[in-house]
This record gives structure tokens, sequence and C-alpha cells, in this order.
């Protein structure tokens, strides 16, 4: 009786499922985060946001520059996950949260932790 080895097909395939869950987490949770940035505070800049609060947007540039990487499904997967946060011209959006008092990923990561097991149970790995 003759055995067929087929391992390395079923590692890529579920290689591939993984990166494609990662990027699907990573979209999601950018996607839920900038919802949650998007209540504005226009001039004269009197309606700013207050400690147990997400900050309100005056230019959008903080709630534009949340990013995650690795950005290919192929290098999520590699690497087994995926970072997120600020670029640095929107350093001030982590000092806030860390400092201020303000909601911010950490939050926003909790409040959906459990949508995001979904969408990785979901994800066709097997």
């Amino acid at each position: 009786m003759a055995v067929n080895w087929h391992g390395p097909e079923r590692n890529r395939d579920m290689m591939g499922a993984i990166g494609n869950g990662l990027a699907r987490c990573a979209v999601f949770f950018q996607t839920q985060h900038k919802l949650r940035l998007n209540k504005s505070n226009p001039r004269p800049y009197d309606n700013s946001s207050s400690p147990g609060e997400y900050p309100r947007a005056r230019t959008g540039f903080g709630r534009s520059g949340h990013v995650y990487e690795p950005t290919s499904p192929a290098a999520m997967a590699r690497e087994g996950g995926v970072r997120l946060g600020y670029l640095m011209n929107a350093w001030y959006m982590a000092y806030l949260e860390i400092y201020k008092g303000r909601l911010g990923l950490v939050h926003t990561l909790n409040s959906i932790k459990a949508q995001l097991v979904s969408i990785l149970k979901t994800s066709g790995a097997k």
C-alpha cells in the first residue's frame, strides 16, 4: 500500500490561510479603531476629548496615522503576527492614551477581541 505525502502542500495552504486571517484581522482592527476616532473637534477646538474618551479629531492626522505591519498576508504568516501602532508623526496619539487617559489601541483591541478570534477561526486554516 502506497502512502502519498502531501505535507508541503498542506503546509503552504495552512500558512496561506493563517496569513489571510491575520490580514483580515489587521484591516478589521484598523477600520474599527478609525471609526472610534471619527468624532471631530472643529475650530475653535472647544470640544476636546476628556479622559475615558477617544481623542477627537482636529486635522484627522492621528486617525489616518494608524498603521499595521507587515502588510502582506505572506509576511504576516511568516512572522506569525501583526504589529499595530501609529506613525512617528502621530506620536501624540500614544501619548494621549498612555499619559492623558484617553482611549486608544488597547481599548479598541479589548472591545473587539471576540470578533478578531472569530475572524481567525473562520480564516480557513484546518
